[in-house]
């Protein structure tokens, strides 16, 4: 496990891929494929990645790009993964029910549409590899909501000097290895 804290205000597109060359240099990786949500890995941001050979990423289309491949003609619905709307259904009943409200909603799945994308080819990642791949960022996703929410309070850092503030990251960090939500 390792933990780097920049100077406040600095942004993903310069730490990136700082941070995804030292991963490189300490395990000694040929390639890294980034799996970001559509807020980290934007067009800019993709962009700026192309720039580093041995760098791929996973996201996903924001909304206005999907609407223009529908309108396009351009989506296969053949693509899409339909295999999860019974499980999502099942997991929202259970939120429903453990609070005993089930009786005052009505539980509908709208149809709802998101698109993977990969720099990588076929023969490194196919289709379902990508899916699952931009699927498990719940994961990270959930691991910081533990972070930063009641649970382990990694913000506001309110500590004098920079040391302090890398021992609280750190500390938080491993209390999250430790005992994960």
């Amino acid at each position: 496990m390792a933990v780097e804290v920049y100077p406040g205000n600095t942004g993903d597109p310069t730490t990136v891929p700082d941070q995804v060359e030292k991963l490189r240099q300490r395990c000694g990786l040929a390639r890294v494929v980034l799996v970001g949500d559509r807020g980290m890995l934007s067009e800019p941001q993709i962009g700026k990645l192309r720039e580093h050979p041995g760098l791929g990423w996973i996201s996903a289309l924001r909304g206005p790009a999907i609407r223009a491949l529908v309108e396009s003609g351009s989506l296969q619905l053949s693509l899409f993964d339909e295999s999860n709307l019974a499980e999502i259904a099942l997991k929202a009943g259970r939120v429903v029910n453990r609070f005993k409200v089930a009786k005052h909603f009505t539980l509908t799945i709208a149809n709802g549409v998101y698109v993977a994308r990969t720099s990588e080819p076929k023969s490194r990642c196919t289709a379902a590899d990508t899916v699952r791949r931009y699927k498990s960022l719940a994961q990270v996703e959930r691991a910081f909501r533990t972070l930063k929410g009641i649970d382990l309070r990694v913000r506001p850092i309110h500590h004098r000097t920079e040391d302090h503030v890398r021992a609280h990251v750190f500390l938080c960090m491993l209390a999250y290895y430790l005992n994960p939500a």
